[in-house]
């Protein structure tokens, strides 16, 4: 299986969950242009759990 297979057959929050713990910080935070209020309280909020975190952020509407 090609690299570009195994990425299209995985799930969008799997893929960022794997970008997460390979990189060092918030993933939430860099995706939000490094906007410290974007992420105030969502550490805690989740449960210190990235996948949670990363799976509820999905879910929100995207702002500019």
């Amino acid at each position: 299986m090609r690299n570009r297979d195994w990425l299209n057959n995985m799930a969008l929050i799997d893929m960022l969950n794997i970008i997460d713990e390979r990189f060092e910080g918030c993933f939430i935070y860099r995706m939000n242009k490094q906007d410290f209020d974007s992420v105030d309280g969502r550490c805690e909020k989740h449960g210190w759990d990235c996948y949670n975190c990363i799976a509820t952020w999905l879910n929100e509407e995207h702002k500019n």
